[in-house]
């Protein structure tokens, strides 16, 4: 949110701590970062793995809608993104001379990654 008018440490106190802490406790919030510079605040909240987007969506639209701010202030949802998730891809890239060399077999670097 752009508030141009006021310094980093007012948009800290007036703009900021007050979403902040209409923000905190949000069901399935995991953690809550912000930044205030001049004139702009930008608060990231991410939410467990698994939470549906639309849902948490809602639930933040609904806290930062009922904050009063200064200057005329609207808070706003301007980005959601996805990333991460339960299970993260791996590749294996084995250079059979160096499992030659280790005396290491392909059945043991399997039993190995199942474990």
């Amino acid at each position: 949110m752009q508030v141009p008018d006021l310094a980093a440490e007012e948009v800290e106190k007036q703009i900021t701590i007050p979403l902040e802490r209409e923000i905190m406790g949000t069901p399935g919030m995991y953690v809550m970062r912000s930044k205030s510079t001049f004139g702009l605040s930008l608060i990231t909240v991410v939410f467990q793995d698994g939470a549906e987007d639309y849902w948490s969506h809602q639930r933040l639209q609904e806290r930062i809608g009922g904050v009063t701010l200064p200057h005329g202030a609207q808070p706003g949802l301007a980005d959601v993104s996805n990333f991460g998730g339960i299970t993260t891809p791996f590749i294996l890239q084995l250079d059979p001379q160096k499992l030659i060399k280790c005396n290491v077999t392909l059945a043991q670097i399997t039993a190995a990654r199942a474990r």
